[in-house]
């Protein structure tokens, strides 16, 4: 049985085979009599229709009769033959000139000959297509297809053994190539080209069947016979341009390990099998400029490939993977290159970029799956390999955006690959292969204008540099996440191929702001790092990374501050880097384990605020001074605030003191760079001035907790004293006589140390004492304030002044605090005497300093200062409330009534005080203030002690008042008015 269907395998075969030959050679055999007929036909029409217009255009063109020479007049009679016209005879005297003969006429050739009737413009021949050679591609199709299912299902149902189906498959295939060569190629040439296609796809078929299935033919005389028939399919496509055999063949072959794969897997052989019938379909494109071709040849082999990824692949597998992704997509991406043919239309460079592309898809499955983690090497070299290539074929066709595409790709895979494939193990050597992968790009420019070459197009190189450093960051921020920063090798690789990335996108060609940025991404990521993998005693050797990332970009905008880049871009990079580790000591202070030992936080603080600094010296940015004191002074309270201990002195109290000195110091610094215009600003002397009152708080609290409060007030004193040697060095700088800017910088910095010497003196005070002392501290301050104004009239000191006199009225006026400091003592001579009279002394004295310093500087100097007015006036309303807070005092243990009787008196006596005073003085301010009080002590006496006070008190009281107010009158009738009389 077995035999017999073999048998009727074979017949059907056959028949399979043969008997689509046999009716398109009929068919088309009467398509070419009938064709033959019509040709004819058409040929007879055109010749008879060309004969006449030929005779038409002859007939048109038969040269007019010559007229006859005149006969010489005779003695006969005889008339000539044919007389002249009239118009030509001249008269017998005159003879005629000779006339010029007529014009010949030109010959039959040169005359326009009559258009030939236009022909009809035949209809396109829908019949022709479809019936011939649509009828003959789609049979060759479905006879290779047929064959193809046949072979199937006779393996499927055990008929034939792989030995028979195999030659059955070699000779279907010869057969057809035979037959149409010898048979359908004289007069048959479309039939004949799809017949050799389906011969061609029979023959792979086989070759593929006997190598990767049956194991029946071995390795090197398949890859033979199958580079001949790719060969034989190529001659044959190239000898009679036959576009269909390419395209029969290109689907016959690659349909083959499809249609016939048992599902058992052969990757060399599959791969090599694409490999040559790639190359043979390669060779007829380019010769035969078939691009179209080669985007069907990539199509067919990438759907193979991800065919047979999607069922065959595994970790084991990878190399071959990857080396089939690669080879394909460089081959189809070279292609261009290699061949030099001719792209007008763009098929073969766009079919290259999706080839070059597309292995980079593999890649970022492979990055995006765990199980081929370990194969890490494999995977980044891939990767690598396909940049390169892409890099260098976007040089050589001036398509940098290949460059932009494969180092996106890049970019995307680095991180993806991290998520799954980082681990302590795989670690140092990953990083290093991902800080070079990211490099890539970024040396294409380099090398070219070291090669002599020209540099690519701007943007798109900038553009893939700026990826490669994304993807790196990506990898190192993944890196942090997972907590893999210990040990920190493999950060620092990482962040060292970073900083390079960032050294050489700030060339000369850099994108705006690149230079600022990214050293300040790196920085953030070390900062992210240090946090994240510090702790401990590892807090000192991890602080330096950070710290070196912005160390060497100082260095680098240093270097290139001469350069022609941007160099301000590089310096605002340096500052943000060298902010971004401030910012991380910082952060320091949130964990124990990171900020309680004083000499690692201090150690990088001091080298941030160098970082700081110099490109305050460098590009004469001197509010960056201003910016590091702050920053330094706000760690170093924020430290003290939080670890300080007094264990702690003797490191953290020379350490913020230095701190201190360095700011107080750093505009007198004999340094050249500091003398120049950099000084000649005031943000280094406001921060010169300022240090003092910026590290105040933490070294005055150390030296209180180590040394007690005994001797505090010498501290203040101390720190005043180095601001009046300042003052010195302020003098020594600004000289009186000098230029008009000179003396006005001297004034104004001479007034900002003598009022921080003045304050510090005032601080000092409160400190050795206590309570109330503080505010009088402010007033005596105030007072020396105005007082110096008057030797240095700058507004800031006016300013310093009021704002002390304001702080001493809210204290004293506004604070009921204040009442119960102490208690007990005398009437009058009591702690509220002191308490509220020096301040008031000092507002009236404070007003008297201010009120001369202006009027010798003003254009009226009979104009009052309302300034010194109203410090006067605060010092009045001092002795109204100490007034108050006296007759509380003494009437404690008296009724309320003779309470409020003694109030509206002493308001009174007061109002009456200050009449006298202001009529001797002729200061009509004070007679005003006088009034107020008296116009107050009346609204009290009617409005509060008429309705609360009772008895022989509210008599008193009314009789004060009446008394008062005769005695005020009679004062002015006889003082004021009369002498303004006179």
């Amino acid at each position: 049985m077995e035999i017999l269907f073999a048998l009727i395998g074979l017949g059907l075969g056959v028949l399979v085979l043969l008997a689509p030959l046999f009716s398109i050679a009929s068919f088309v055999r009467g398509r070419r009599q009938a064709k033959e007929i019509e040709e004819l036909r058409a040929e007879h029409a055109s010749l008879h229709a060309r004969v006449e217009s030929l005779s038409r255009a002859l007939r048109r063109m038969s040269p007019p009769p010559f007229p006859t020479e005149p006969p010489i007049p005779t003695e006969s009679t005889t008339p000539p033959a044919a007389a002249e016209p009239e118009s030509a005879a001249a008269p017998p005297e005159t003879p005629a000139p000779t006339a010029p003969p007529p014009p010949t006429a030109p010959p039959p050739a040169a005359a326009a000959p009559e258009p030939e009737p236009s022909q009809p413009r035949p209809a396109f021949e829908w019949e022709s297509l479809l019936g011939v050679k649509g009828a003959a591609i789609v049979g060759a199709i479905a006879v290779a297809i047929s064959g193809l299912l046949l072979a199937r299902l006779a393996i499927e149902a055990g008929l034939f053994t792989p030995e028979l189906r195999v030659m059955l498959l070699l000779f279907a295939g010869v057969s057809c190539l035979l037959g149409a060569e010898f048979s359908l190629r004289r007069g048959y040439a479309t039939q004949a080209n799809a017949v050799c296609g389906a011969g061609v796809s029979l023959l792979y078929a086989g070759l593929f069947a006997g190598h990767a299935l049956y194991k029946l033919i071995p390795f090197a005389p398949t890859f033979a016979l199958m580079a001949l028939v790719t060969a034989v399919a190529a001659l044959l496509a190239i000898r009679y341009d036959a576009w269909t055999t390419a395209v029969l063949g290109l689907l016959g072959g690659f349909a083959t390990p499809v249609v016939i794969s048992t599902g058992r897997d052969n990757p060399l052989g599959l791969f090599g099998y694409l490999l040559l019938l790639n190359l043979g379909l390669l060779a007829v494109a380019v010769r035969q400029r078939w691009h179209g071709l080669v985007t069907l040849a990539f199509g067919a082999t990438l759907l193979i490939q991800f065919g047979w990824f999607g069922r065959h692949m595994g970790p084991e597998k990878l190399l071959i993977g990857l080396a089939a992704f690669a080879l394909f997509g460089l081959l189809f991406l070279l292609l261009p290159l290699v061949t030099k043919a001719d792209d007008e239309g763009g098929t073969l460079f766009r079919t290259g970029l999706v080839a070059g592309l597309a292995p980079f898809l593999f890649g970022l499955l492979i990055a995006a799956d765990g199980r081929y983690a370990p194969e890490w090497p494999l995977l980044f070299a891939f990767l690598g390999l396909l940049q390169v290539a892409l890099c260098a074929v976007a040089v050589a066709r001036g398509r940098e955006e290949l460059m932009v595409a494969a180092a996106a790709a890049v970019a995307t895979a680095l991180p993806l690959w991290a998520t799954r494939g980082l681990s302590p193990e795989r670690l140092l050597w990953p990083s290093l292969a991902a800080a070079a992968l990211a490099l890539i790009p970024n040396l294409v420019a380099p090398l070219l204008a070291r090669l002599g070459r020209e540099a690519p197009r701007r943007l798109p190189t900038e553009g893939a540099g700026l990826l490669g450093f994304a993807g790196l960051a990506l990898f190192a921020l993944v890196m942090v996440a997972k907590d893999l920063g210990e040990p920190p090798a493999a950060f620092v690789a990482v962040a060292a191929g970073l900083l390079a990335i960032a050294a050489l996108r700030t060339g000369e060609t850099r994108v705006p702001f690149v230079g600022t940025l990214l050293p300040a991404a790196v920085a953030a990521l070390a900062q992210l790092w240090f946090l994240a993998s510090t702790g401990g005693a590892q807090v000192l050797t991890h602080l330096a990374v950070p710290l070196l990332v912005a160390a060497l970009w100082s260095l680098l905008a240093a270097a290139r501050a001469a350069a022609p880049t941007d160099a301000d871009d590089d310096e605002r990079g340096a500052v943000l880097a060298a902010l971004a580790a401030t910012g991380g000591l910082f952060l320091c202070l949130v964990r124990t384990s990171t900020g309680r030992e004083p000499l690692p936080l201090f150690a990088g603080l001091y080298v941030a605020t160098a970082l700081l600094l110099a490109p305050a010296v460098r590009r004469r940015w001197a509010w960056l001074s201003l910016v590091a004191l702050f920053a330094a002074a706000g760690l170093a309270i924020s430290w003290h605030g939080l670890y300080f201990q007094p264990g702690d002195f003797a490191l953290s109290f020379p350490l913020t003191a230095l701190l201190y000195v360095a700011f107080l110091a750093l505009p007198f610094l004999p340094l050249r760079a500091l003398r120049s215009a950099w000084t000649s600003r005031r943000s280094p002397w406001f921060a010169s001035a300022l240090a003092g009152p910026a590290f105040f708080l933490p070294l005055v609290d150390a030296v209180e907790q180590a040394f007690g409060k005994a001797w505090l007030g010498a501290f203040p004193l101390l720190l005043a004293a180095l601001s009046v040697l300042a003052l010195r060095g302020v003098a020594g700088r600004f000289p009186v006589s000098g230029h008009p800017e000179s003396a006005g910088a001297r004034l104004r910095y001479l007034a900002l140390f003598a009022a921080v010497a003045l304050g510090f003196v005032a601080v000092a005070i409160p400190l050795q004492l206590d309570r109330q002392w503080m505010t009088i501290a402010w007033a005596l301050e105030g007072a020396a304030v105005f007082f110096l104004f008057g030797r240095l009239p700058h507004p800031g000191l006016r300013l310093f002044g009021s704002a002390l006199f304001a702080v001493v009225g809210v204290r004293l006026l506004l604070n009921p605090e204040v009442l119960r400091y102490e208690t007990g003592g005398a009437p009058v001579f009591n702690w509220l005497l002191y308490t509220y009279g020096v301040p008031a002394l000092c507002c009236l004295f404070g007003a008297r300093f201010l009120r001369d310093a202006e009027a010798a500087r003003a254009a009226d100097p009979a104009r009052p200062s309302r300034t010194a007015s109203a410090v006067a006036g605060l010092g009045l309303l001092l002795v109204f409330a100490w007034l108050n807070a006296e007759v509380d005092h003494t009437f404690a243990a008296a009724p309320e009534s003779a309470r409020d009787l003694a109030r509206s008196t002493a308001w009174g006596l007061y109002a009456m005080a200050l009449l006298v005073l202001g009529v001797w003085k002729a200061l009509r301010p004070l007679r005003y203030a006088s009034l107020g009080f008296l116009l107050l002590t009346v609204a009290k006496v009617f409005l509060y002690d008429l309705s609360n006070l009772q008895g022989v008190y509210r008599v008193f009281s009314f009789l004060g008042l009446g008394v008062a107010l005769m005695l005020v009158s009679l004062f002015y009738q006889r003082f004021v008015f009369r002498k303004e009389e006179k």
